[in-house]
């Protein structure tokens, strides 16, 4: 099958039939046009070649000229160019962020540049085009329901800035169904499962043991422990600054650093190093094994690829018996029950997390199998 010609784009057709070609779309379905008259010249009866494609070739820079406006309008503006805009308008400091909303950007117009649709104006573009892409995540590439939620999420984001910018009506994007998803496999540690991997680790990896700190006893996320930087740690007030350019959330905000930690930062040699220097640095080869301070920031994945392999080697030397659900980010998981198990009332711990919503934190808590005190201490009136 032939490449579909692009939608509002006429092009001159030669052959015992002169004609001007060009397609539109209506209802997801591609119309095709042909005209060989303007202002009641007919192409056709012109004899001398030469003089039919002057005429020709003026009535299709007429055409394109009416099909295609220059793009005044926002609405009327080619709906790539508008939506790499919007990737554009969301760019931040975080890097996973701006790679997040760029290839979401990329696939859609992947899918429609597919279709036939690469030229399409944002005042073409219709629910039907957009539920088709999903559709098509769906059937085609067999995403997940979370991958599906996920895209979903940030393309509504994108569209959202296109609203804004007056490019669409509405959003598009929002009235596409959300997948039904299962809770993630990620499960919090035991204490035990706790205790053997931070006695493994701490003899075994600098960046791991200062990671495992970070992470499953300050709720430092694993996206800001690659973005946080030497001048964060506030040792004198006992504290972690996070301007809100680094933080999830985008809000100005400090983590308390427990008292008994205090020694072990105290011992990291930080000052040694400018502030600007990212804690967990990157250098070429094997050069900064450690990972320590430097101008670059570590790869997205560092942290937790070093984890996996360390609950791997522990797993093969029997010191764990089961692995399944052990994910880096079980660490911050463990920190949730830990807090609550140990007397932190749920508003603190909330805090302590930053989080701004308590009901998102209780429903967070309750799927990690937190025990609810008041039903432990319910008597019961039979007799067993």
């Amino acid at each position: 099958m032939g490449k579909l010609q692009p939608l509002l784009t006429p092009v001159l057709k030669k052959g015992a039939r002169w004609f001007i070609e060009w397609y539109f779309e209506r209802d997801g379905k591609r119309i095709r046009i042909r005209k060989s008259a303007c202002d009641g010249i007919e192409l056709n009866s012109i004899p001398d070649l030469k003089e039919r494609e002057k005429v020709g070739v003026g009535m299709l820079k007429d055409l394109r000229t009416r099909l295609l406006p220059a793009a005044l309008e926002p609405e009327h503006e080619v709906f790539s160019t508008a939506l790499l805009s919007a990737v554009e308008l969301k760019r931040s400091t975080k890097f996973k962020t701006n790679k997040s909303f760029s290839e979401v950007a990329r696939w859609l117009l992947e899918f429609f540049a597919a279709k036939g649709w690469k030229h399409i104006r944002c005042n073409q573009v219709t629910q039907a085009h957009i539920q088709a892409y999903f559709d098509h995540c769906i059937v085609k590439l067999k995403v997940a329901n979370t991958t599906h939620n996920t895209r979903k999420n940030n393309l509504r984001s994108l569209f959202t800035e296109l609203v804004t910018r007056r490019h669409f009506h509405e959003n598009y994007v929002s009235k596409v169904p959300e997948r039904v998803e299962c809770d993630p496999i990620r499960r919090a540690l035991s204490e035990q499962e706790k205790q053997i991997i931070w006695n493994y680790i701490q003899k075994t990896d600098r960046a791991l043991t200062l990671a495992f700190v970070l992470l499953c006893y300050m709720a430092i996320r694993p996206g800001e422990i690659r973005d946080l930087r030497v001048g964060a740690i506030d040792l004198r007030r006992g504290v972690v600054r996070f301007p809100g350019r680094d933080s999830k959330n985008n809000k100005d905000s400090v983590v308390t650093i427990p008292e008994s930690l205090l020694p072990y930062f105290q011992s990291l040699g930080l000052e040694h190093y400018p502030p600007t220097y990212f804690l967990f640095g990157q250098a070429k080869g094997r050069h900064n094994a450690n990972m320590l301070p430097q101008p670059n920031r570590i790869g997205i994945n560092s942290l937790s690829g070093r984890f996996r392999v360390a609950v791997r080697k522990l797993y093969q030397q029997g010191a764990l018996k089961d692995i399944a659900g052990i994910q880096f980010y079980s660490l911050k998981d463990t920190l949730a029950i830990y807090l609550l198990d140990n007397g932190v009332d749920v508003e603190r711990a909330m805090r302590h997390f930053r989080q701004h919503n308590l009901d998102v934190f209780q429903r967070y808590v309750k799927r990690l199998g937190v025990v609810d005190e008041k039903i432990r201490e319910l008597p019961i009136d039979i007799k067993i």
